[in-house]
């Protein structure tokens, strides 16, 4: 087991390079931020891989740590560029890749085995079996869903066999993380693919009442640093790679003063933190799910959840800008929001011109009316000014001096004789020797010293190289004129760049992705036969308004795992076991499994990785996936294989050509969702509305709580109904759908997933 840390590891957000350097000034241990592409905040600036080069080089001089993250589901037609993007993070030698999708843990563990893996919380690991079963995958550190009480971190953590991270300050989802649609079935702009445009802090009517039922306040775990540290948690993050330098400054400040603080000082401590915090522009606090109880504290009906201080409404919107009256002070540079009393998303800008009755000014005060110039921005009118940041440095010409690779440290032994200089150079497993035959005196005074010889060498001119270890020895006392010494450090070095091996993971990177690329050329779809899946108990013949062309040759029946059934399973009878499992009820689960599998069950649906670790006692089993395990294309088809699935569900969001991509690539047989009402969210939170609720635009949605787990999940009014995909097979899913209702969609499936 991971022995416990005194101080646990401070990790901040990067949105781009200002970010990261104030993140690491402000005392962060480490920063996490994404590339262009495949992570799952696309919505901010992110880096080019030169600029990651930049900031892994600057990191690892001063002992930092940079974690890059590709954290979203990957289509079949996105495989080849995520390879290659792979593949130039291997030369990048990030500390590790962030990931969510399986597919691309199976690329990166079978073809660029030097990137250290993290699990993202988009992954959903919630309980031990899930944290052991990714050990067994190869994944060295996991960042556990958030919706996890302190009782239950402190048992995953007691017998976690790798590193544990957790979410200790920013935003919050609603939903259980991974597990969103909302945002994706409304638009097509998913979570999953860090595009989601936040309907959770929309505006709802509830009956004749109306609130933002699923605006979450901002977590805030200030006070339980000490607990955290006492858990032995590896690592602290902080959530807002969205947000700027000014709120990263102040809130990792506020971090590093509580990690910092010796036991008898932590409560003053606390309270100097939570002044600096109250520097930053966020939502009401909400310190974390300390229990049970805390998921009645998470959600706000009464806020619309935007971030940031009030500090005005638009009084009037003009050709060139609009006027505010202000109730607290505005300054020229900060950054403000005007938003909507829907909630939806509104207009930021950095405020350049301010004027009252038409004279500049750089500060506008409280009951003052002040005209903000703004330049083609939409401002709606009688909207919300919130500020939400402050004028900033943008670092131009630190930035501009950062290199671009750090240079490679080489040890050597240099040796002096009276013949000369014998330098032996440690080069990875070998050594070199390089000899400058140099006839020596003797001294008569100042002898040449190790101290001199160590620091002279040291005094490297070379671009891709420099000194780590110099060990020096002198076999008698010799004078040698200083020219001559650098001449000598000069030639060593030169030679130095010519003779030791260059970094060769480029290299090794593009050998592999080759490789790669010659397996995924051959790979071919399976030819198992069709399959037709209901789910519960229903008279097939319900069906017959769904129409399918081609028969197939099974007919599966699943249930969800039910301790009370008494008869036996038949063959064709499957369970259907929970997504989400506390840690506490997995003894339940665990139970429930063997009582099913001793009357007969042998065919099991999974919707969660963890649950193959209850699995792994029993044989002759036959495995399939289900949402919300994501299947997006055929390598997590290849994972899936690899650990006994025989048929895995696409995932629903998929669009009819990536499944038709996926299938023909698939080597398990490749099952669509064709009929049912899936989750837009689901929560341990409480949510304070029940039953019917709509949104502004009329459409209806419908929250369902599970009395039995606690669970919140929000339906569609919608009933997805996919047409047939060749060589698919059908799931239908009457749990919370009736056969051959009218109000359908085809939901991603006949437009594009973004």
């Amino acid at each position: 087991m991971i022995s416990n840390l005194s101080k646990p590891e401070l990790l901040a957000p990067a949105g781009n390079l200002v970010s990261a350097l104030t993140a690491f000034d402000a005392g962060a241990d480490a920063v996490y931020g994404g590339l262009k592409k495949f992570n799952a905040r696309e919505r901010t600036e992110n880096f080019s891989s030169d600029e990651m080069a930049k900031l892994i080089t600057y990191a690892h001089s001063n002992g930092k740590k940079v974690y890059v993250t590709f954290n979203t589901l990957i289509k079949e037609s996105e495989i080849i560029s995520a390879a290659e993007m792979l593949s130039e993070l291997v030369a990048l030698k990030p500390d590790a890749v962030i990931i969510q999708d399986i597919g691309v843990l199976h690329l990166i563990r079978e073809y660029f085995p030097s990137l250290v893996v993290h699990a993202s919380t988009q992954m959903g690991i919630h309980n031990s079996e899930g944290v052991k079963l990714a050990a067994s995958m190869g994944i060295k550190r996991v960042i556990l869903e958030r919706q996890v009480t302190l009782d239950e971190i402190r048992q995953i953590k007691a017998v976690s066999p790798i590193e544990i991270e957790l979410f200790i300050h920013g935003a919050l989802c609603c939903s259980l993380s991974g597990k969103c649609l909302f945002s994706s079935f409304h638009g097509g702009f998913s979570g999953n693919r860090g595009k989601c445009k936040q309907p959770c802090r929309y505006n709802y009517f509830s009956g004749p009442n109306e609130g933002y039922y699923f605006s979450t306040r901002d977590l805030c775990s200030l006070e339980l640093i000490p607990e955290m540290k006492k858990v032995g948690i590896t690592s602290l993050k902080i959530e807002g790679r969205l947000r700027k330098q000014d709120y990263v400054k102040n809130v990792v400040s506020a971090y590093r003063l509580m990690l910092d603080a010796v036991p008898e000082r932590e409560n003053s401590t606390l309270e100097e933190a939570m002044d600096l915090l109250g520097l930053s522009y966020g939502r009401e606090f909400f310190t974390g799910f300390t229990s049970d109880k805390s998921f009645s504290d998470l959600v706000r009906p009464d806020s619309s959840g935007v971030s940031g201080s009030l500090c005005g409404r638009v009084a009037n919107v003009a050709e060139g800008g609009f006027s505010v009256l202000l109730s607290r002070k505005l300054h020229l540079g900060d950054r403000i929001r005007i938003q909507s009393k829907s909630g939806k998303k509104g207009t930021a800008l950095t405020i350049t011109e301010m004027t009252v009755s038409g004279r500049n000014i750089t500060e506008g005060r409280s009951g003052e009316t002040c005209f903000i110039t703004t330049r083609d921005r939409e401002v709606l009118p009688d909207g919300f000014v919130y500020k939400i940041g402050e004028s900033i440095d943008e670092m131009t010409g630190r930035i501009s001096r950062l290199p671009l690779a750090m240079k490679r440290k080489i040890d050597f032994k240099v040796a002096v004789s009276a013949k000369g200089f014998n330098i032996d150079v440690k080069d990875g497993s070998s050594n070199l020797k390089w000899n400058k035959a140099i006839e020596l005196a003797k001294a008569q005074k100042h002898p040449l010293g190790e101290e001199k010889i160590k620091s002279e060498f040291s005094a490297a001119s070379s671009e891709i190289l420099a000194p780590g270890e110099i060990n020096a020895e002198v076999d008698g006392e010799y004078f040698i004129p200083l020219s001559v010494l650098k001449d000598v450090r000069r030639e060593f070095w030169k030679w130095a760049e010519e003779n030791v091996s260059k970094d060769k993971s480029a290299e090794l990177a593009k050998s592999q992705l080759d490789k790669f690329f010659l397996f995924y050329g051959a790979l071919k779809g399976s030819t198992s036969p069709r399959e037709k899946t209901t789910a519960e108990n229903i008279n097939p013949t319900a069906l017959a308004s769904l129409p399918t062309n081609n028969i197939p040759e099974t007919e599966i029946h699943s249930f969800v795992v039910n301790p009370a059934r008494d008869v036996p399973f038949s063959s064709s009878d499957e369970i259907i076991l929970p997504h989400f499992c506390p840690e506490g009820k997995l003894s339940e689960l665990r139970k429930q499994i063997i009582d099913a599998y001793g009357k007969g069950a042998r065919r099991f649906r999974l919707t969660s990785i963890f649950q193959l670790g209850l699995l792994k006692e029993f044989k002759d089993l036959k495995l399939s996936s289900s949402y919300p395990l994501p299947v997006c294309n055929s390598l997590a088809v290849c994972e899936l294989r690899r650990l006994g699935f025989s048929k895995v569900q696409a995932w629903p969001e998929l669009e009819e050509r990536e499944i038709e991509v996926m299938i023909a690539k698939s080597a398990a047989t490749v099952e669509i969702f064709r009929y049912g009402r899936l989750p837009l969210m689901m929560t341990r939170a409480e949510i304070p509305a029940t039953g019917e609720l709509r949104d502004s635009r009329g459409n209806r949605l419908n929250l369902k709580k599970d009395p039995a787990t606690g669970m919140t999940c929000l339906y569609s009014d919608f009933v997805i109904c996919i047409p047939e995909i060749k060589d698919a097979s059908d799931f239908f899913d009457f749990t919370n759908a009736s056969p051959g209702e009218k109000n359908t969609s085809y939901f991603n499936s006949k437009s594009v997933w973004e």
